[in-house]
């Protein structure tokens, strides 16, 4: 029978921070979602047949981990055979990708009005470091696959990027370069 005319379910995951201090980015989720189930009810035209669909919704709780968490019971993806660490979760998304990505970005953000040019350029080396051995170190051990780890970048990327947008960091302002053009410079 072909795969087409199965009526497995394309499962959509959707996580976000419903409630915590994130809770007000995810206020439009419930009209969006509502909208997308409706226009999806009959399912999706595929070829000559058609696949239902099931949207699933989770709370991260505005918090990383927990993001993670749901992220890999929504996508339950088995760890690679051989593993040489125990591990009890599913492996989609890296969390510890996701952990060093966010830490290193947080405290890359924290220093860089903090230092000179030439050290902030030595803490972006020393930060992309720790990335790599983290998300390395885990693929070494066999308990991920590379989508895993790159998948925990670009989630603890968009995790910081979410938390910039509430947080504005002291350091950033200070770090930007004053207007030392004549007009600036002339009281007004």
């Amino acid at each position: 029978m072909p795969a087409i005319a199965q009526t497995r379910p394309l499962k959509l995951g959707y996580v976000s921070p419903q409630t915590g201090p994130l809770a007000a980015f995810a206020e439009a989720d419930n009209f969006i979602i509502a909208n997308f189930k409706e226009a999806a009810k009959a399912g999706i035209k595929l070829g000559m047949g058609t696949i239902p669909v099931e949207v699933v919704v989770k709370d991260s709780q505005s918090n990383p981990n927990r993001a993670a968490q749901v992220a890999k019971d929504l996508v339950d993806r088995p760890r690679p055979v051989g593993a040489m660490a125990a591990s009890v979760s599913s492996a989609f998304p890296s969390g510890h990708a996701i952990a060093a990505m966010v830490g290193v970005l947080a405290l890359l953000t924290i220093s860089a009005g903090m230092s000179s040019h030439r050290t902030r350029s030595v803490t972006i080396v020393l930060g992309v470091t720790v990335v790599l051995a983290v998300s390395f170190g885990r693929l070494a051990v066999n308990v991920h696959y590379p989508s895993d780890v790159m998948a925990g970048w670009a989630l603890g990327y968009l995790w910081y990027l979410g938390w910039l947008l509430v947080i504005r960091p002291v350091g950033l302002a200070r770090a930007t370069v004053p207007d030392n053009t004549p007009e600036a410079l002339t009281p007004g």
